[in-house]
């Protein structure tokens, strides 16, 4: 099975959310987002291939782990690098961003 590394873009992402959503909603919610990213993470540890390529950049994959929030990640021989977490109510345009 193949490394998970995270990016600092997706560290960032992920702490903007998490502390979003414990502001916004609860302590509570904030945990359950966590389990589900955790959960995303092995899901895509187990089969990073089996997720659809990025519409935008065609080296990359894309997992929905909510409505709101997407994961984007890259694939070598050694590690599968998460790249960012989306989330799907901003603009398009920045996907293309995402290295």
């Amino acid at each position: 099975m193949k490394t998970i590394i995270i990016s600092k873009t997706a560290l960032k992402n992920t702490i903007a959310i998490a502390d979003y959503l414990e502001a916004k909603f609860s302590l509570k919610v904030r945990n359950e987002f966590i389990e589900k990213l955790k959960k995303g993470f092995e899901i895509i540890q187990t089969n990073p291939e089996f997720f659809p390529k990025s519409e935008i950049n065609s080296n990359q994959y894309r997992f929905v782990l909510t409505k709101q929030t997407t994961i984007y990640y890259r694939i070598n021989n050694k590690e599968i690098r998460i790249l960012a977490l989306f989330d799907t109510r901003q603009k398009p345009s920045k996907i293309i961003k995402i290295k």
